[in-house]
């Protein structure tokens, strides 16, 4: 999976190979999205050192609105842009229901879908998923 990111670059989730990679779907215009923004953040600072990267997913948005929603909720992990076509979405089918947003994964180390809710999460939650899949594969 890859294409353009909010502020204009461009990731490719192969770079994060090896890594375990949280990618949650979301959109500005979504409120379950904008409540579970701040535990995201959250899990982020907490998780980035243990060799975890976040990734998230703006669906259905408005550059600008979208923009305006990583601003004002201090999203500091990058997010790609669905490009209004559902590509980035498409690569997600039989993971989680496309209406699902928001939605979390988790990847493992080895690409595998380790975790998932096609539901808001809160911090609580997130980080026991982390904390399993962590446990099971033990940092290199």
């Amino acid at each position: 999976m890859s294409g353009p990111t909010l502020d204009g670059s461009t990731l490719d989730l192969t770079s994060l190979s090896g890594r375990i990679v949280v990618v949650n779907v979301w959109g500005s215009w979504c409120a379950p999205c904008r409540r579970e923004a701040p535990d995201l953040q959250r899990a982020y600072d907490a998780y980035q050192s243990k060799g975890v990267s976040f990734v998230g997913i703006d669906t259905r948005d408005d550059a600008a609105q979208a923009n305006s929603f990583i601003t004002s909720s201090r999203i500091a992990y990058p997010n790609l842009v669905d490009d209004g076509s559902g590509s980035l979405l498409a690569k997600l089918v039989g993971i989680v229901p496309l209406q699902a947003v928001p939605s979390t994964v988790i990847v493992d180390r080895m690409g595998d879908v380790a975790w998932k809710a096609s539901r808001p999460v809160d911090y609580r939650t997130l980080a026991g998923g982390l904390d399993s899949v962590l446990a099971e594969n033990p940092g290199k």
